[in-house]
């Protein structure tokens, strides 16, 4: 394999870069380092600009001689400090078609063991070969409709090392409606990959985020991905929490908690009843109703565990603030009897910024963070997210 010179080897998703010229030819320049893209593999090469000072050049070519990659231009930079832009669209459309091209070829192998010994990728389409390959219309339509299938089940992206599964980036989706529009969610949970291919992490990362008109949320990271996430314009949620301890109060004949199904069921309106189905087979989701006369609060908790000790609840949604403070002794006395839990964490914002009544608040708190180009932070919530997904 020829020695990547003047090219990062993972360009990834930057559009951007600053550069010096190390050499120039008669209409081309090589840079000590790049994130244009060099013809080959059957994706087309970028194209773009080179800025300096007072002037730029269009990049009109871009090919990779013996490793070096060379930058034909439409005129010589004055400088040797250049900025580069890279035509994202251009190139934004060649890596859709190259991972749709990744899709079919995978498809094509598993169904008819055909293997693709050429391609040719470009903006608008693009041709695969395949070999052996005879391929009725009715073959043909069922790999549009397999294929149709793999990008419509969102499926979390994973780096393969030949056939071996060497990182992975878990991923929950959901469509919300909030004031009035269905909104896209991505919610980012565990990170994986193998110590030997840790310079790759940020692929995983970077596939995600590049991912159009989702709003990405990241519910547990751990210290190491904090400040990458910061990096990527992640926000933070004020997640102040407080405590309470689950104390066996005499039975109350004004508050009345019940996990009954029948009974939730029943008093829950249409919209409250399916976020309740929803989560119904979520695995740490646990769900139930705090009523009093005619009112009620939907309650969804996780069972959490601090410093190895499986003794919280961690409330992940209520659906009617103010009742859940007024009953939360009572809500409290449920978890301790029914589900021997004798501690209560309690996130202020769910809760409309209060506490509850003999709680008390938790000097430091685990992060929550977010990335949205539309969307507030109250209008973030915990539900469909591996908080409800994944017991830990």
């Amino acid at each position: 394999m020829d020695e990547r010179r003047g090219q990062e080897p993972d360009p990834c998703y930057a559009r951007e870069f600053d550069a010096h010229v190390v050499e120039r030819g008669p209409d081309f320049v090589i840079l000590d380092e790049t994130l244009f893209y060099a013809e080959g593999g059957g994706q087309p090469f970028d194209t773009g600009i080179l800025r300096w000072p007072g002037g730029e050049a269009k990049v009109l070519k871009v090919t990779k001689e013996k490793g070096t990659i060379k930058h034909f231009l439409d005129r010589m930079p004055a400088s040797d400090s250049v900025h580069g832009i890279v035509d994202w669209d251009r190139r934004y459309k060649h890596m859709r078609m190259h991972t749709s091209q990744h899709v079919m070829s995978g498809l094509v192998f598993r169904i008819f063991g055909a293997r693709t010994v050429g391609n040719q990728i470009h903006a608008d389409y693009s041709r695969v070969d395949f070999q052996p390959a005879s391929f009725s219309p009715e073959d043909l339509k069922r790999i549009e409709d397999e294929c149709n299938k793999v990008v419509e089940s969102r499926q979390d992206v994973r780096i393969f090392e030949e056939d071996r599964v060497v990182g992975a980036y878990l991923a929950f989706y959901s469509d919300r409606a909030i004031a009035g529009r269905n909104e896209r969610f991505c919610n980012l949970a565990a990170w994986c990959v193998l110590p030997s291919h840790r310079l790759h992490s940020l692929k995983l990362l970077k596939a995600l985020l590049a991912q159009p008109g989702y709003h990405f949320t990241d519910f547990s990271p751990s210290g190491n991905t904090v400040p990458i996430n910061e990096r990527f314009k992640f926000r933070y949620l004020d997640t102040q929490t407080s405590l309470m301890l689950n104390l066996p109060w005499p039975w109350s004949r004004t508050y009345r908690v019940s996990s009954d199904e029948a009974t939730i069921e029943g008093v829950l309106s249409a919209a409250q009843r399916k976020i309740y189905r929803d989560h119904q087979r979520a695995r740490a989701a646990h769900q139930l109703v705090i009523m009093r006369g005619d009112e009620h609060c939907h309650v969804i908790f996780r069972r959490d565990r601090r410093k190895n000790l499986l003794l919280f609840a961690s409330v992940l949604y209520v659906s009617d603030p103010t009742l859940f403070l007024q009953g939360s002794a009572a809500f409290g006395c449920h978890l301790l009897i029914r589900h021997g839990i004798p501690i209560t964490l309690l996130e202020l914002r769910i809760l409309g910024g209060k506490g509850a009544t003999g709680s008390f608040r938790l000097q430091s708190s685990r992060p929550k963070m977010f990335k949205s180009e539309s969307l507030l932070p109250h209008q973030i919530d915990n539900l469909y997210s591996e908080l409800v997904c994944v017991a830990w």
